[in-house]
């Protein structure tokens, strides 16, 4: 019994040293205090507030322009359905 128990405990130990050398949480940990950092920089920074506005007003610009070519797409296609050349 008491072998089985230390048997086990050194198994939990391996288990739990081997956990903290586990690539993926690793690489898990180090993005995730990059996407904080820039999380940071974009809320708290003059700069970065900048640069998210500017993100937010391209954003809607992209939208607009979708939006502009979709219809004049339908328009084309409205003129070819009812037979028109141009």
């Amino acid at each position: 019994m008491r072998v089985a128990v230390i048997a086990l405990l050194a198994l939990l130990a391996v288990v739990a040293v081997s956990a903290e050398k586990n690539p993926v949480r690793v690489i898990r940990t180090k993005y995730k205090e990059k996407v904080e950092k820039w999380e940071k920089f974009f809320d708290e920074d003059p700069l970065g507030q900048k640069i998210a506005d500017h993100y937010a007003k391209l954003r809607e610009l992209v939208k607009e322009v979708k939006l502009r070519i979709r219809k004049a797409i339908a328009k084309c296609v409205k003129k070819l359905e009812d037979g028109g050349d141009d």
